[in-house]
């Protein structure tokens, strides 16, 4: 049975259901009834599409492609020089352009001493390759350009056909009804809309054919292009420039305007900032249908079974109903309480009154009697003396207070007095204890010499100043480790472990230039990498030890960490990269952070008259290091070979050639070098070469 007449008997069985439900139910064919009988609007329309795609703007681009694809995947590069003032300590070579801006900025020299000049900073200039040129930075506009050009009619034409075959139809209509047992009128609106594309195939003319086949072909042609430029912006060269684009117009550099390739790139930026079309056509043909009776009355019974299951299903008109809607609203009822908790009265009793009953001392007395003329004069006269006696006695007072003010200042005058000069003599003594001791502590650090001090680093403070390159490195390697399920990581002084549960699959270490990555994978089954070596004991859980200090190496140590995750059986999570680069500190700071530790000697504890020199360092005496820690970030960061001063004090570490070597000898091991060399370039086609380290036969 083919698959139309398989619908199309059950489309007859379905419908012939719903006529029997019809029969056996009055209500069901009453609704049936209700809706046939209605005022409906119903239309059915057919339209006929035809598209087509303008192949110019297809074509300028499939153009232009090669050229594009050789430019981004053989980049020009130029050197750039990169400059920087840095502080003297972390100055690594000074060049000419480093002397001739101190001499344009005296603002940075420390102190001149004579002919010896202490800067402060320096200029640093650092010479890297780069992609950030102009003409690679308009071929990354012009990519970008293009895929919001080609995407923008990738997605309105994908997924269509040249010709297709549209059909459309609309239903409305309302009606009233009374429900069973209830008076209530109630208000009906019911409406269906159906549309449905579908592409032609058969029974086209030859012209339609042609059309649709071009159309096709147009589109998958369409279809390689978005696919080309999506792989283009996900190329190293898209992602090392990122979003540094170019402001039209275009300036046409030589290499733009000689150079084949960047003028076929120019012609398409031009024609696609020019182009002004959609690119693509589209007309139709409608016309009106008129359905069958026999689909109208199968609508009319697939309406009224979707409008009673409606009504019932959803209004109801049944007790449970009302009781599960009741009882949804008390159980979203907050829950309030109703305990009273018991206080304290002794918290809110006062004690600190006390209540006295007071008596009437008229109560008390007997009633005077009434005075006579003479004992009223006699009262009058006492009561003036008293006056009198007492303006007398204020005044004798006031004048007592204010010589005891007097007397109360002066005292606070000379006690302030002796304060000063008891603290002034204080002062004085503790100077000339200062003074004595530091004479003291001098003559001892000039009789002991310079004191050799070593520094102690913690990972982290290796990590602070490493190189950009050296961070990149460490941040590649920990967010390909943290990249996987149940990876965790735990920093400690020594160096940084990545644990899975209670076992460590991978540490991480900083020396210098280089970063160490252990991982727990057999030393001897990698033995022949030359990237790989032992780890020689100091971390026996992960044995294999990769240096990365370049790009390819970086690359190993990501493959080796895939290789290991697999065989632990984990999985990759989905995480953003994390930027684990620090900004730089040095020494001084890293030091009260307590990051570096100072180690001295047994038994030595500097003083301010010592000259702190670090281990494998030539000092030069005559100087003190009053910071020490900035006196021994200077001899840290100084190449071998190069002298840096802080504070008066010089430290040098010499590395030797072999010229230099050799002009220094002894005349002894001078002959015996001349006969080596004679023997060896006796004989035919031996050449010599001299290297820094040696000399090459």
């Amino acid at each position: 049975m083919k698959k139309n007449e398989r619908y199309e008997a059950f489309r007859s069985r379905a419908y012939s259901a719903l006529r029997a439900l019809a029969k056996e139910s009055a209500e069901f064919a009453d609704v049936q009834l209700l809706i046939g009988s209605s005022e409906a609007e119903a239309s059915l329309k057919r339209q006929t599409v035809r598209r087509a795609i303008d192949s110019e703007w297809v074509e300028r681009i499939e153009a232009a492609l090669p050229s594009l694809d050789m430019i981004i995947r053989h980049p020009g590069v130029i050197i750039a020089d990169e400059e920087e003032i840095l502080p003297i300590e972390l100055t690594r070579r000074v060049s000419e352009k480093s002397v001739k801006h101190l001499a344009q900025h005296t603002n940075l020299i420390l102190d001149v001493q004579g002919d010896e000049v202490t800067p402060a900073k320096l200029l640093n200039v650092f010479r890297e390759e780069t992609l950030l040129t102009y003409e690679n930075k308009f071929i990354n506009t012009l990519l970008h350009r293009l895929s919001a050009f080609v995407t923008k009619r990738y997605r309105v034409l994908m997924g269509s056909a040249g010709l297709e075959q549209n059909y459309r139809f609309d239903y409305r209509t309302e009606f009233e009804h009374f429900a069973p047992g209830d008076d209530r009128r109630n208000q009906a609106k019911v409406g269906l809309t159906i549309e449905l594309a579908t592409p032609m195939d058969g029974n086209m003319s030859e012209g339609d054919a042609e059309l649709n086949a071009r159309y096709a072909d147009i589109l998958a042609r369409i279809k390689r292009i978005h696919l080309a430029l999506n792989t283009y912006l996900a190329s190293p060269f898209a992602q090392v420039l990122g979003r540094n684009f170019v402001r039209p117009p275009v300036i046409r550099t030589n290499a733009i305007l000689k150079n084949q390739k960047f003028k076929d790139c120019l012609l398409l930026w031009e024609f696609i900032e020019s182009c002004e079309k959609v690119g693509y056509s589209m007309n139709g043909e409608e016309f009106r249908e008129m359905p069958s009776e026999d689909y109208v009355s199968d609508f009319y019974s697939s309406l009224a079974l979707q409008y009673t299951q409606f009504f019932t299903g959803i209004v109801g008109d049944g007790e449970e109903l009302r009781l599960l809607s009741q009882k949804r609203l008390s159980e979203t009822s907050p829950d309030f309480s109703a305990d009273i908790e018991d206080e304290e009265l002794e918290d809110y009793m006062v004690y600190d009154s006390e209540y006295r009953k007071t008596v009437p001392v008229s109560r008390l007395l007997n009633n005077k009697k009434k005075l006579s003329e003479d004992e009223k004069r006699i009262r009058e006269a006492i009561v003036v003396a008293l006056k009198a006696d007492d303006v007398l006695n204020e005044e004798i007072l006031r004048a007592e207070e204010e010589r005891r003010r007097l007397e109360r200042e002066r005292r606070a005058a000379e006690e302030e007095a002796r304060r000063l000069a008891a603290e002034e003599e204080a002062r004085r003594l503790a100077a000339e204890e200062e003074e004595r001791r530091l004479a003291a502590e001098k003559a001892a650090a000039e009789a002991r010499g310079p004191i050799e001090v070593r520094y102690k680093r913690s990972f982290l403070s290796r990590l602070i100043q490493a190189e950009e390159a050296v961070q990149d490195y460490y941040g590649a390697l920990k967010n390909a480790l943290l990249s996987y399920e149940k990876i965790k990581d735990r920093l400690s002084w020594r160096c940084e472990s990545f644990v899975c549960g209670r076992r460590t699959l991978a540490r991480i270490n900083i020396l210098g230039k280089t970063v160490y990555l252990y991982l727990a994978l057999s030393a001897e089954e990698y033995a022949y990498k030359n990237y790989c070596s032992d780890a020689s004991g100091k971390f026996a859980d992960t044995p294999l030890l990769v240096k990365v200090k370049s790009d390819r190496s970086e690359k190993q140590a990501l493959g080796l960490i895939a290789l290991m995750m697999k065989a632990e059986g984990l999985g990759e999570i989905t995480r953003e990269a994390v930027d684990y680069r620090l900004p730089y500190e040095n020494d001084e700071a890293l030091i009260e952070r307590g990051l570096v530790k100072v180690i001295l000697p047994k038994g030595v504890t500097a003083g301010e008259g010592d000259t702190l020199v670090r281990a494998g360092f030539a000092p030069v005496a005559g100087a003190v290091a009053e910071a020490p820690a900035i006196a021994e970030a200077a001899a840290e960061e100084a190449e071998e070979g190069e002298a840096v001063a802080v504070g008066g004090e010089i430290a040098v570490r010499y590395k030797r050639s072999f010229q230099s070597r050799l002009i220094q000898s002894e005349e002894g091991v001078q002959g015996f070098y001349g006969t080596v060399k004679n023997a060896l370039l006796s004989y035919e086609k031996i050449k010599d070469r001299l290297s820094w380290r040696c000399e090459s036969f």
